[in-house]
């Protein structure tokens, strides 16, 4: 093995790519060696502000290997036993002799031995496509040519043992030459050998690794908050303020006690967003200091803590101004204000989305499950919700939007469920984020997407694999997500998306309801964990039963899938739903049923309906019906000639069949055994 090592020199990337771009380079380098047939062994893929670089040891030459070539047919190879021009080329350029050919599968072969390369010509050929190749968010281009990065490339550092590789990338020659943290080692510095690169690195004031600069900032974060009695765990921003710096020291400054008075959000958001500090806290409240991180040991430190409580003052000063001013508007003029912002071009303003939310408010409200009381709170929240788009603070910190809504209502006077609902209404933003904690606030945040998702439907804009402008993957898994975990009542899923769309003025509002029921359930099938099939997963999704009492059905699902029953229901299913597929369901009751056989199903039948099993006892109700099911098809014949008598027994199957697929749609279940039912009586 030799020690390698490739270095890109970039200007400062943005933090928040730097680890996607790590990730994407393992990833490359990785799936790269692994097909040039290079074994590796530690291999290490990390990188700083400045650079990407891949260290470790590597094999002398690619791992030897023997292919397998295929020629012509032994039709045309060969012509009473002779070779011919085709065995003959075929043989030239695979490198074997004519009479070495052999037959596999009706075509001559030939076993070669794939060609070794050494690990120097290997490597500078695989670096500029896997270098190059790099997923760029948004390139820029640096130079009168076509290059193209994230951030302008400065230099390349490709070693193998003490050779430079022969190799360029990005119109930069490989060469032995690092740069240090710019604050202490701004010159170039010469490796002699490649496994110089971390400890050299190290030297020159750059710790190229991620975890490391971590762990540094956060004991130093640690460390100066119990100074003065707080912590420093804002989730998130350690890996961030880490990824800022190449060598990490960490300072507290401190801010006016005054600003205190300003509402927390707006602090940690200046801290956090603005300026990448990391806010001090004491049981949740803030204390007046923040935690950063410069870049380098350097001098002056005193210097470096003072210039940041500037610039961090400055920007407090302005919020408590932008947050005095904005308590000084009244509630008409911001919803003024809301009249002329555009929401989406051809769906009016922000006050137009507004009222849709007030009516969808007072039409949902019950049928969520929600209270009188709480009914109340969520039409009040819905009037209000969107009146923090037009305030100074949230002009100047966006991602306070619904958060600052929810500090103005509550500094208004408004009740604690609406001020609440407000400032949760745009959870959950990810897969990750939790629901927002309220009742209300859960109904307010589902009235909220389903208005988005029902808006790019008339708008028609369709949600493509690379297109999705409005958002709408975001919108259909917090709905799914509310749904299927929110804790409300439950509701007829169509109902809502047909109500939706229906605001927002589509004309026919079934046309769209299945495309977005199909966007909603791949959402939430890539965000599940059932433990089921897939095709289990989807069919529970599908099935007529909302999706509220989805995990209490999964849970059912995955312990009936595993029994002897779970195949003899689904046969019953499957053919009872084959035989009525378009047939209006019967009402139910054995009258009017002569056959024995069909009045016990149907007395069976209303059984269940009757008194619905709770799902876990569902499996064993389902078999029970798989008996009289068998028994009814074996005495009489559904298809009868006489369309009355038929209509009437195609009633009672489709009945049944409405009952078995209530909780699966069982069309959709592909992984089942054998029917153990047979087929007579169908006719």
């Amino acid at each position: 093995m030799r020690p390698f090592v490739v270095e890109l020199g970039l200007e400062e990337l943005p933090s928040s790519q730097l680890p996607a771009l790590i990730a994407d380079l393992r990833a490359k380098f990785t799936a790269a060696v692994d097909r040039e047939r290079l074994t590796t062994g530690a291999l290490t893929v990390d990188g700083t502000p400045r650079r990407l670089a891949a260290w470790g040891t590597v094999a002398e030459e690619q791992t030897p290997e023997r292919r397998r070539l295929v020629g012509p047919p032994l039709a045309v190879a060969y012509r009473d036993g002779v070779p011919t021009a085709a065995a003959v080329g075929f043989a030239r350029r695979a490198g074997v002799d004519v009479m070495r050919l052999e037959s596999d599968g009706g075509r001559v072969v030939a076993d070669v031995e794939a060609p070794v390369e050494g690990v120097e010509r290997v490597l500078a050929r695989m670096l500029p496509d896997v270098l190059e190749g790099l997923e760029a968010p948004r390139p820029m281009r640096w130079r009168d040519d076509e290059v193209r990065f994230v951030r302008p490339v400065r230099w390349l550092m490709a070693l193998v043992g003490e050779e430079v590789l022969p190799v360029s990338a990005f119109g930069i020659a490989a060469g032995r030459c690092t740069w240090g943290n710019r604050t202490d080692h701004p010159d170039a510095v010469s490796l002699a050998r490649a496994d110089e690169y971390v400890p050299r690195l190290f030297e020159i004031g750059v710790m190229v690794s991620s975890a490391q600069r971590r762990q540094v900032v956060a004991a130093g974060a640690h460390e100066l908050a119990a100074e003065v009695g707080g912590q420093a765990n804002q989730p998130g921003v350690v890996e961030e303020v880490a990824d800022l710096v190449e060598w990490p020291t960490v300072f507290r400054g401190r801010f006016a006690p005054t600003l205190l008075d300003v509402p927390a959000a707006i602090l940690a958001s200046a801290m956090v967003h603005h300026q990448r500090y990391l806010p001090v806290t004491r049981d949740g409240a803030l204390l007046p200091y923040f935690i950063g991180a410069r870049n380098g040991v350097g001098e002056a430190l005193d210097a470096v803590v003072a210039g940041n409580e500037r610039v961090l003052a400055a920007r407090l000063a302005d919020a408590a101004f932008f947050y005095a001013a904005d308590r000084e508007t009244a509630e008409s003029e911001r919803r003024e204000r809301l009249r002329g912002m555009t929401y989406r071009e051809g769906l009016g303003s922000y006050q137009d989305k507004t009222e849709r939310l007030v009516a969808a408010a007072n039409a949902w409200g019950q049928r969520l499950g929600l209270c009188g009381a709480e009914s109340v709170a969520l039409v009040r929240a819905a009037s209000l919700a969107k009146l923090d788009l037009v305030t100074h603070v949230v002009g100047e910190f966006p991602e306070l939007e619904g958060v600052m809504g929810g500090v103005y209502a509550e500094a208004a006077g408004e009740s604690a469920l609406s001020a609440a609902a407000i400032a949760g209404q745009y959870q959950p933003r990810t897969a990750a984020d939790p629901l927002p904690p309220g009742r209300v606030d859960r109904a307010l945040s589902l009235l909220d997407h389903l208005d988005d998702l029902a808006s790019g439907v008339a708008l028609g804009v369709p949600v493509t694999g690379s297109s999705d402008p409005f958002g709408q993957r975001r919108a259909a898994l917090a709905v799914g997500r509310i749904l299927v975990e929110g804790g409300l009542g439950p509701v007829d899923q169509r109902e809502l998306l047909a109500d939706a769309l229906a605001r927002v003025g589509v004309p026919d509002p079934t046309t769209g309801v299945e495309s977005l029921v199909s966007l909603i359930e791949s959402r939430l099938k890539s965000w599940l964990e059932a433990g089921v099939p897939a095709d289990v997963l989807e069919a529970a999704l599908a099935a007529p039963s909302d999706w509220a009492s989805l995990p209490e059905r999964l849970a059912m699902l995955r312990r009936f899938a595993t029994t002897p029953g779970w195949g003899r229901v689904a046969t019953a299913a499957k053919r009872v739903g084959r035989l009525s597929a378009g047939v209006e369901p019967a009402p139910g009751g054995a009258q009017g049923h002569p056959e024995p056989t069909a009045a016990a199903l149907a007395t069976k039948l209303e059984a269940l309906r009757a008194v619905p099993p709770p799902w876990e006892g569902w499996p064993l109700a389902a078999e029970s019906l798989v008996e009289p099911v068998a028994q009814f098809f074996d005495a009489v014949m559904v298809m009868d000639p006489d369309p009355a008598v038929r209509a009437r027994r195609l009633g009672l199957v489709a009945a049944v069949s409405a009952w078995l697929h209530g909780p699966v749609d069982w069309t959709r279940v592909t992984s089942l055994p054998a029917s153990e039912m047979g087929s007579g009586g169908v006719g």
